[in-house]
């Protein structure tokens, strides 16, 4: 009979071994963190992690005997009790040995609920109480393998120097000095979890399915001599083809320098998905890097260029190429975990990753474990983000800083892609340290100079706002002469108004469409599709909200625009001509009478982009006026790039780095400072953490999919 067991196969009801589980996780910990040169700190932690199931009540827990609920048994934090006892006889007073403990010890106790607040936000040292909590330690320490124990105490010294050095390195590397690598510190720890998360993960579902668990590795030659036959297909004749064959052949060229971050800025139009993808693809095969991962801000732009990638490389399987974003329902396995062993979904072990720029975002600062597992697979590999200028910029130092930790450390390479670079680095508080000769685009001035298809007119500068009358008479008369108008307003109320005022005409021979994020997604996709199929067919207007201006391939003659940030209107003016098959396209600004108080992201871009379209240059969506106008933005906004709180004394930025509100609040009750080197309120600020503003599901009744569903729903049937 098993002394001490970690899981009960479902099907059989075999057991698994405690001290199997605890080396098969340390197994796998180690090689995830093998990028950062710290295997042995991996396999400690691994081996440590659920040293509190050695334990009889765990065991009756396990087996459905005891009178035990989920969760009563805390099994987490009696590994990192066993490295916070064994701490002063290592230390001699030294500060980095003391955050390496620190660090495996959180990461231990983290491994069920995500990373721990250390001072809490009410000053409470959260880390010294877990310490110090009393737990059936002392049975967990005889009960377990003696293999096991003896392995952990040769590994700690080994441990502790490998993960010591690393933390100088980050701390002598910090961007700021009023920060002292304290927020790269957290994403060290956090990326230790990740490693040690998945690591338990894969090991459990292995053993649950009796599947053993097989990495996914990329052929990239393979894949790169695919795209090279599906780009030799692509017709050579016209202007606009050869500037993007340049593109793309400067991307390959580029594709051999070292790891770091590059910026490609193309005009709208000038073929970056393909590009950016030789780029990335042909870089990770120089380099032996794991995988290439496409972050994109909306899906309409996500499920877009996944769709083109798979065309270009050919028979891609489910396990080559992951989709990972709110659109993809993976479903459960009959063991009740989401996904399965090969899935790429919770994990990104796949060798291409479509994902968001929410998902990316909260694999790195979400709360909870599920998307932190993730992580760790981030590190070598290349990392492309489509439209980087959609960043929200409450996640601006967050982001840089992140990045910077990826490329310095991990051995990753990060491609900020657009036609509207924003200025990330140079004087920010925390800036991108951009890579020598970081601009992928030999001559990015002379390339937006050929791309110039269309001629911007701001209308209005100076006099009375338009209503959506004047926007809708605009598009009238636009159409009378032009095959196809687009609008694109601000707000979902003066997209109606002005649809309704275009309708009420009933024109003859226009199709008139609509498009809101009011639409359900499949009611939206349609549209979009109906608008791509009329373009160019029959006289069109579409009427829409932003959600179409950015990365959308389609092509209108004339673009009629709410004004808004420039790089907005360049965005807009991306879906304007956009094939050049026209000398030139026009591009008409109005400044409405839109209600934007709320929307504090267009009101100060309003502001900023403004005196620039009153001075009527040649080019306003040029790189020089662009760069200006982010100047502009940047500084006014540089406020809330740390992701301001409720609290005026803090931010999210903060509280993942000193965490000083807290820590001032700790001393004012306990008239002494937290004997504890990190001291993030990683739990509290992760539970804070939005990318955008969550909001309820709605199931709207489009289809009879979705009508079966809501009849479901209704009866008190289970959905599915």
């Amino acid at each position: 009979m098993i002394n001490n067991i970690a899981h009960v196969r479902r099907e059989s009801e075999e057991d698994q071994a405690l001290e199997d589980h605890l080396s098969g996780v340390a197994d796998l910990a180690s090689k995830f963190m093998a990028t950062l040169g710290l295997e042995s700190v991996g396999r400690l932690v691994g081996l440590l992690h659920d040293l509190g199931k050695a334990s009889e009540a765990f065991n009756e827990y396990i087996r459905g005997e005891g009178d035990y609920s989920r969760g009563e048994i805390d099994h987490s934090t009696a590994g990192a009790i066993y490295l916070y006892r064994r701490e002063p006889a290592l230390l001699n007073e030294n500060a980095d040995r003391i955050i390496a403990f620190e660090m495996m010890e959180l990461a231990i106790a983290s491994h069920h609920s995500g990373l721990i607040d250390v001072i809490t936000t009410d000053g409470e040292n959260n880390y010294s109480r877990r310490m110090e909590k009393s737990t059936q330690y002392e049975e967990n320490v005889q009960r377990i393998g003696k293999p096991i124990l003896d392995e952990a105490e040769t590994l700690i010294p080994a441990a502790v120097s490998s993960l010591e050095m690393m933390i100088r390195r980050v701390i002598d590397d910090s961007s700021n000095v009023k920060d002292g690598g304290c927020f790269r510190l957290g994403l060290l720890n956090r990326f230790l979890l990740s490693a040690l998360i998945d690591a338990d993960r894969i090991d459990t579902i292995s053993f649950e399915t009796n599947r053993p668990y097989i990495p996914k590795y990329a052929d990239f030659q393979k894949l790169s001599d695919r795209l090279e036959i599906y780009l030799s297909s692509f017709p050579s004749d016209g202007e606009v083809s050869e500037i993007r064959r340049k593109v793309s052949d400067e991307c390959l060229s580029a594709s051999s320098r070292s790891r770091g971050i590059y910026t490609l800025s193309v005009p709208t139009g000038g073929g970056k998905t393909l590009s950016s993808l030789r780029f990335a693809i042909n870089h990770a095969r120089i380099h032996g890097m794991e995988r290439v991962i496409f972050v994109a801000p909306y899906l309409t732009i996500l499920e877009q260029n996944a769709a083109v990638v798979r065309k270009a490389l050919g028979d891609l399987g489910d396990d080559e190429l992951v989709e990972c974003h709110s659109n993809i329902d993976v479903g459960r396995d009959d063991s009740g975990y989401v996904a399965t062993i090969d899935s790429g979904m919770d994990s990104w072990d796949a060798p291409i990753i479509f994902t968001s720029m929410v998902q990316f975002l909260e694999a790195l600062f979400s709360s909870g474990t599920r998307r932190v597992r993730r992580m760790h697979n981030l590190a070598n590999s290349v990392i492309v983000f489509d439209e980087i200028q959609s960043l929200p910029i409450k996640t601006t130092f967050m982001f840089n800083e992140t990045i910077s930790f990826l490329t310095r450390y991990c051995g990753s390479t990060a491609v900020l892609c657009t036609a509207t670079q924003p200025l990330l680095g140079g004087d920010l508080d925390y800036p991108l340290r951009l890579s020598e000769g970081s601009e992928i685009i030999e001559d990015p001035f002379r390339l937006y100079g050929s791309l110039k298809r269309t001629c911007v007119h701001y209308l209005n500068k100076g006099g009375t706002p338009a209503d959506h009358e004047d926007m809708a008479r605009l598009a009238l008369d636009s159409i009378k002469n032009h095959g196809s108008v687009l609008v694109i307003v601000n707000t979902k109320s003066m997209a109606k108004h002005v649809y309704e005022d275009i309708i009420f005409q009933s024109l003859e021979d226009v199709s008139v469409f609509h498009l809101s994020t009011d639409m359900c997604p499949v009611h939206r996709r349609k549209v979009l599709a109906d608008v791509m199929d009329s373009v160019g067919k029959r006289r069109t207007i579409c009427v829409s909200t932003q959600l179409i201006e950015a990365g959308v391939d389609v092509d209108f003659e004339i673009v009629i625009r709410s004004l808004a940030g420039l790089d907005s209107i360049a965005q807009a003016a991306g879906r304007c001509n956009r094939n050049g098959l026209m000398d030139q396209g026009d591009v008409f600004i109005l400044k409405t009478d839109e209600n934007i108080g709320s929307l504090v992201d267009i009101a100060e871009g309003r502001r900023c982009s403004e005196p620039i379209l009153s001075r009527e240059l040649d080019d306003p969506l040029g790189i020089g006026p662009m760069r200006e106008y982010y100047n502009a933005y940047f500084f006014k906004r540089s406020h809330d790039m740390y992701y301001r709180t409720k609290n005026a004394d803090s931010s999210l930025f903060q509280m993942l780095s000193k965490n000083t509100a807290s820590v001032k609040l700790a001393h004012s009750r306990t008239g002494s400072y937290p004997h504890v080197f990190m001291r993030q309120a990683f739990s509290e600020a992760n539970h804070i953490f939005e990318v955008i503003e969550p909001m309820g599901s709605v199931v709207v009744p489009y289809d009879d999919v979705a009508k079966e569903a809501i009849e479901c729903l209704a009866s008190g049937a289970e959905p599915g």
